[in-house]
C-alpha cells in the first residue's frame, strides 16, 4: 500500500514538474516571477533529495559523459564571463533544470515517464484551449501577464492572450507564445501516437487528444512547428525502414537518409526566403536573419571561449541590454540554439553541444531500430515506445534552428532525459512488471 502511494506521489510530482517545465510562462504570467521561482525551488529541492537517497543505485548506472562535460564547461565559463552575476543565475537555472530531469530519468521507468509526459501535455493543451475560449467569449479583449504594467501603445508580443480563437488564430495558449504552444502540440502528436501504437492508452482518448494536438497546431499557425513535424515524419519513416530491414542491414537506409537531408539542406539554403514566403512568413524569417547576424558578430569577438553562459539573455547587462529590439520588444534569445551556444560558450562549447546532441541521437536511433522489447502481458513487442526518444530529439533539433528553447526549461529537460534514458539499460526488457497494471489509465 505504501509503495502504491509513493508511486502515485512520484507520478504526480513528475506530471507537475513536466507541466511547469513545458509551460513555465503560465505560472509567470498568472502568479508572477516570485511565485514561479518558489515553485521551481521546491521542485528542485525535492528531486535533489530523491537523487541523494537513490545515489547508491544511480551511480552504478552511469552518467552520460557528453552531458556532464557540457555542464562542466558551462560552469567553467563563469571564470571568463563578461557578466559573472548573470552567468551565475544562468547556471543555477541550468543545473536546477538538470536535477529535475535526472530525477525523472533515473527514478522513473521509461513507460512511467511517457505516461507522465502524456498527462502533462494533455493539461497544457486542454488549459490552453480553455483559456483562449475564456478570453474570446468572456473577457473579449487582449490579456496582459499579471506582472507586466505598461502604458501607451502595447506591442502584440507583450500580450499573454490576444483572444483570436474565434477568428481562427493565431493563438498563444497558456504560454503566451504560439511557437511554444505549437511545439507542445507537436510533442502531443508524437507521444499520443506512440501510446496508441503500443496500446498504452484508450483509443478514444488517444485519438481525441491527437485531434486536439492537430487543432492547436493549425490554430497557432507556426511555420517552425510545421517544419519540425516534417522532420519527425522523415525520421520515423527511416527508423521504421531500418527496423524492418533488421540488424546489420542499414547501409542503404543511411545512404538514403544522408542524401535526403543534404538535399533538403541545400534546398533550404538556396530557396529559404522563397520557402518562407510560401508558408506565409517574411523572407528574413520574421526578423530572425537580423538577429542571427547580430549574434554572429558577438561570437566573432570571442570565438573560442564565448562571452559566458547565460541561458536566457539578461536584459539588464551588457551586451544584451537593447541588443535586439524590434517593434518595441527586447528579444532575450538568438532564435537559434546553435548560434546561442557559440556566442555564450564559444567554439569549444559548441563542439561539446554538437557531440552531446549527436551521441544522444545515435543511441536513440539504435534503441529505436535494433532491439525488440516485449510486453509480458500480451507477449507482443513494444515498437513505438522505444522510438520516442528519437522522435523527441528530432522535435528538439528542428526547433533549435529557429528557437533557443532547447537550452532552457522544458527543452533542456527533455534533452537531458533523452540523453540519460538512451544510455540506461532497457528497464522494460529487464523488469516487464514495471509496466503499469492498467496501461490504459
Amino acid at each position: 500500500m505504501k509503495a502504491r502511494i509513493a508511486g502515485s506521489a512520484q507520478m504526480a510530482l513528475a506530471v507537475f514538474s513536466l507541466f511547469t517545465l513545458l509551460a513555465g510562462d503560465f505560472w509567470r504570467n498568472l502568479l508572477g516571477w516570485p511565485a514561479f521561482l518558489s515553485i521551481c525551488g521546491v521542485a528542485i529541492v525535492i528531486y535533489a533529495m530523491l537523487l541523494v537517497r537513490g545515489w547508491p543505485r544511480i551511480r552504478h548506472r552511469g552518467l552520460p559523459i557528453t552531458l556532464v562535460v557540457f555542464l562542466a564547461w558551462a560552469g567553467l565559463s563563469l571564470i571568463w564571463s563578461f557578466y559573472r552575476g548573470a552567468t551565475a543565475l544562468g547556471l543555477v537555472a541550468l543545473y536546477g533544470t538538470t536535477i529535475v530531469a535526472f530525477g525523472m530519468a533515473y527514478l522513473l521507468p521509461w513507460s512511467t515517464f511517457v505516461r507522465a509526459l502524456g498527462t502533462a501535455l494533455r493539461w497544457v493543451l486542454g488549459l490552453s484551449l480553455a483559456f483562449e475560449l475564456w478570453v474570446a467569449l468572456i473577457i473579449r479583449h487582449p490579456v496582459l501577464p499579471i506582472w507586466l504594467h505598461v502604458k501607451g501603445k502595447i506591442p502584440g508580443e507583450f500580450y499573454w492572450c490576444e483572444g483570436l480563437l474565434l477568428h481562427g488564430g493565431p493563438i498563444q495558449g497558456i504560454m503566451g507564445n504560439r511557437n511554444l504552444l505549437g511545439f507542445v502540440a507537436l510533442l502531443g502528436i508524437v507521444v499520443f501516437s506512440v501510446q496508441l501504437a503500443d496500446n498504452l492508452i484508450w483509443k478514444f482518448w488517444g485519438y481525441f487528444w491527437l485531434g486536439i494536438s492537430l487543432l492547436c497546431i493549425a490554430l497557432t499557425q507556426s511555420a517552425t512547428v510545421i517544419f519540425a513535424m516534417f522532420l519527425v515524419l522523415i525520421c520515423g519513416a527511416f527508423a521504421l525502414w531500418a527496423r524492418k530491414r533488421g540488424d546489420g542491414k542499414h547501409r542503404r537506409v543511411y545512404w538514403s537518409a544522408l542524401f535526403i537531408f543534404i538535399g533538403l539542406g541545400l534546398l533550404a539554403f538556396a530557396f529559404g526566403p522563397v520557402i518562407a514566403q510560401v508558408v506565409g512568413r517574411s523572407p528574413d524569417f520574421t526578423g530572425r536573419a537580423d538577429i542571427w547576424q547580430i549574434v554572429v558578430h558577438l561570437w566573432e569577438q570571442k570565438p573560442v571561449l564565448g562571452w559566458g553562459w547565460i541561458s536566457y539573455w539578461a536584459p539588464w547587462v551588457a551586451p544584451f541590454n537593447h541588443l535586439v529590439v524590434r517593434h518595441g520588444v527586447t528579444y532575450l534569445q538568438a532564435h537559434n540554439a546553435w548560434l546561442d551556444v557559440l556566442m555564450q560558450v564559444g567554439l569549444v562549447g559548441g563542439i561539446m553541444f554538437a557531440v552531446l546532441i549527436g551521441t544522444a541521437i545515435w543511441r536513440a536511433w539504435f534503441r529505436a531500430v535494433d532491439r525488440p522489447r516485449w510486453d509480458a502481458r500480451t507477449d507482443r513487442p513494444f515498437v513505438a515506445l522505444h522510438m520516442l526518444p528519437l522522435f523527441i530529439l528530432a522535435c528538439l533539433c528542428a526547433q533549435s534552428l529557429a528557437e533557443s528553447r532547447i537550452l532552457v526549461e522544458g527543452g533542456w529537460a527533455l534533452l537531458a532525459i533523452c540523453a540519460v534514458a538512451t544510455k540506461l539499460p532497457d528497464t522494460l526488457n529487464e523488469h516487464p512488471r514495471l509496466i503499469a497494471a492498467d496501461p490504459k489509465a
